[in-house]
């Protein structure tokens, strides 16, 4: 059995050593990156559905953001389509979907550099909602992952980490890795 163990960890070993090497061969260095994203415009609020559990689900929700992060390759504006799974228990917002964030460049107004492709998931806590449905309180932590599908950030693979304290202000403070 110790036999069996030590050959899996040689064979994932050279998994991870041979498969993450470059068209160069040479094995990506990580840029960690950190940066803020601020909502620009609701272009689709969705349809929402109230379930026979008294839970409520807000499908096709669609947003455009605009992500200024310290490294080039992750700022650019940030098309985000979103579920909602709201609990009926008042506590916890389930939420998830994908995004493409199309990479500007270095200075506003450079054309595209290229385009990650993202999928993510996240919770809504500690939330408060006026009237109209707008939150007025909430922690907000979202994951993603995602590949670069063209341009200068075609072939990389990126993570990215979203956190929003509504009541401090209404941006999503973001942080990740690329290779």
């Amino acid at each position: 059995m110790k036999r069996l163990i030590v050959q899996f960890l040689i064979l994932g070993t050279a998994v991870i050593y041979f498969g993450c090497k470059n068209e160069k061969g040479t094995i990506p260095q990580k840029t960690e990156f950190t940066g803020t994203s601020v909502p620009v415009a609701i272009l689709d609020p969705g349809k929402t559905t109230v379930l026979p559990n008294g839970n409520v689900l807000m499908e096709g929700i669609k947003y455009e953001w605009y992500d200024s992060t310290s490294v080039w390759q992750a700022t650019g504006q940030s098309i985000w389509n979103e579920d909602w799974l709201i609990y009926s228990s008042g506590d916890t917002i389930k939420i998830w979907g994908t995004a493409d964030i199309n990479v500007v460049g270095e200075n506003p107004g450079d054309p595209s550099r290229g385009k990650w492709e993202l999928l993510w998931n996240g919770l809504v806590t500690k939330y408060e909602m006026d009237e109209k449905g707008n939150f007025t309180k909430g922690l907000i932590a979202v994951d993603a992952c995602g590949n670069g599908t063209s341009g200068a950030v075609k072939g990389m693979l990126g993570r990215w980490k979203y956190t929003m304290d509504i009541e401090q202000k209404f941006a999503y403070h973001s942080e990740g890795f690329f290779k």
